[in-house]
């Protein structure tokens, strides 16, 4: 075979494995990475051509210009494999896909909900675009209502909770009213007005749009009551950080639909500075007769001790706790500090019932302590235990019942059986011995 030959037949080789090699580079490899390979696939073509211009000029014009040609053509590939790559991305959807279109926002509304700001679909959700109302952050999820429940569980969500408290739904949350969703609403009686802009139903309620100005607005919600419970109080609907609790409802005492801060009971004839009702009194203030703390009126309170059991209102750096019923002894609506069992004939310096004496101080015969009555009390000690009623500065402690063994009267704290011939160092009876007698 000549020289001449041998040289064609490299030739064809070489322009068969350029055109191979540019074309698996640009079906194989992304875009990016196909655009650098088969530059350098034209780059290797175009040097083989050069390097055989020297032993062989036509040869070499001739496969230079099949290379250039070649190298158009992978050009004109890459740009178009290109543009349908750029395509694609761009027309992706990154969202929530349906019926071949794109749409950002996807709720579910149920089978019943309104979707009309987008799409529905036939198992109840709602393709939308854009969100005329409320998105739930971090989603891709368009709520038409949003209310501030408060903080941690206290609040009752019916939709979806936030992480800042805030409850999304669909449905109306506070009051719909003719097909609409209204922010707050009151009753009015036949006689009152609305104020505003509200509506009027045929059964004598407001209903507003806006929170009206006589009530309280709190993170785009409408209150009628607050009461100040202190940073520490309890709240048992929605609580804010400078100490006060909202309230949709009277959270006190309602009479007549008025809201009272405190009643007490005075009979049928009893005396009353407030409003009367059949048998109690309404006052929308504290009286000067009870205690007022922390916004609330409280007709008791009893010493408890900063770390004491208080089933009334207390603060944790407060020694008394509250009461707005008898914490004691109640007795035809009147509170006692003290009773006793005297039985049916028994002698009785207080005020007698059927079988006990309701005393509303303490009788010469029991301990009083703080302002409480105790029947029993014990040497404990500084440091000693206590789990009575513990004095502040004392060595006593203090008891209302018997906390050991009950025995012709008095209180003990140790009972046990000792047998007819043993030896007790109380009080013995049957076998028994009882010691360590309470005072």
């Amino acid at each position: 075979m000549k020289n001449t030959e041998l040289l064609d037949v490299f030739y064809s080789l070489t322009v068969i494995m350029c055109s191979t090699t540019m074309f698996v580079a640009i079906f194989l490899l992304d875009f990016l990475r196909l655009c650098l390979r088969s530059t350098c696939v034209y780059a290797i073509c175009a040097v083989m051509a050069s390097t055989t211009a020297v032993s062989d000029a036509p040869r070499a014009r001739k496969y230079g210009r099949v290379s250039i040609g070649l190298s158009v053509s992978g050009i004109a590939i890459t740009v178009l494999i290109i543009v349908v790559v750029v395509a694609v991305v761009l027309t992706e959807c990154k969202h929530n896909s349906y019926q071949g279109s794109c749409y950002r926002y996807k709720t579910y509304v149920g089978s019943s909900g309104s979707c009309d700001y987008g799409v529905k679909s036939t198992d109840g959700h709602c393709y939308s675009k854009h969100c005329p109302y409320y998105e739930y952050p971090w989603s891709d999820a368009c709520y038409k209502y949003r209310n501030y429940v408060g903080y941690g569980y206290w609040g009752v969500c019916s939709g979806v909770r936030s992480y800042d408290d805030y409850c999304y739904s669909t449905s109306c949350l506070d009051y719909m009213y003719l097909g609409k969703c209204y922010k707050y609403k009151e009753y009015v009686s036949s006689f009152g007005n609305c104020t505003g802009t509200s509506l009027r139903s045929s059964d004598n309620y407001c209903y507003y749009m806006y929170c009206p100005p006589h009530v309280y607005e709190y993170r785009g919600s409408c209150y009628k009551y607050r009461n100040y419970v202190g940073i520490a109080g309890y709240c048992s609907t929605v609580k804010y950080s400078g100490g006060y609790c909202y309230y949709s409802r009277c959270p006190d005492f309602d009479y007549l639909g008025i809201c009272y801060k405190y009643k007490e009971y005075v009979g049928r004839s009893g005396n009353c500075t407030g409003v009367r009702g059949y048998t109690h009194c309404y006052y929308t203030s504290c009286p000067s007769h009870v205690y007022e703390y922390r916004g609330s009126c409280y007709g008791y309170r009893k010493y408890v001790g900063i770390s004491g059991l208080c089933n009334g209102m207390k603060a944790s750096i407060d020694v008394y706790c509250y009461y707005r019923v008898c914490p004691d002894f109640e007795y035809r609506g009147i509170c006692y500090k003290y009773f006793e069992d005297v039985g049916r004939s028994g002698n009785c310096t207080g005020v007698k019932g059927y079988t006990y004496c309701y005393y509303t101080s303490c009788p010469s015969h029991v301990y009083e302590y703080r302002g409480s009555c105790y029947k029993y009390r014990k040497y404990v000690g500084i440091a000693g235990y206590c789990s009575g009623v513990k004095a502040f500065s004392g060595d006593y402690c203090y008891f209302t019942f018997c906390p050991g063994y009950l025995h012709q009267g008095s209180c003990y704290g140790n009972n046990s059986y000792v047998g007819r011939y043993g030896s007790c160092s109380g009080v013995k009876l049957g076998g028994y011995c009882y010691s360590d007698r309470y005072e």
